[in-house]
């Protein structure tokens, strides 16, 4: 079922699936963090758009969000996945968290185990 719906979806998707009520995020690979605690990437952040448009995907995105937290649950997967470490198109189990007003998803602790001698693993660009 996952490879007939992951082609459709784009980094604003979010959706409840029909036969069990489990939410799914699509997660675009740029916004993806890889730390020594696993994964993590925020779904609903205030203010991302121009405040005189708000688009009926971001309300429906953050009803997705406070679902899957009173669920405890989640599930996702991340567009573009070959620009991760790993790179594999996955479903993922995910655990959604609320920091101030802002929701993200985490998952996964295989960054932590492989890192060696306290050094840190991330995706993300240091300059």
């Amino acid at each position: 079922m996952a490879a007939q719906i992951i082609p459709m979806w784009n980094a604003a998707h979010s959706r409840v699936r029909d036969d069990d009520g489990v939410v799914v995020f699509a997660m675009p690979a740029a916004r993806v963090r890889v730390d020594d605690w696993g994964c993590s990437c925020p779904l609903w952040v205030p203010g991302t758009r121009e405040a005189r448009v708000v688009a009926a995907s971001d309300l429906e995105r953050l009803r997705h969000c406070r679902m899957a937290l009173r669920q405890g649950m989640a599930e996702g997967f991340v567009l573009d996945a070959g620009e991760l470490p790993g790179g594999q198109q996955a479903i993922l189990a995910l655990r959604v968290i609320k920091l101030g007003q802002e929701y993200w998803a985490r998952w996964g602790c295989a960054a932590r185990a492989g890192s060696r001698g306290g050094q840190t693993r991330s995706a993300e660009v240091r300059i």
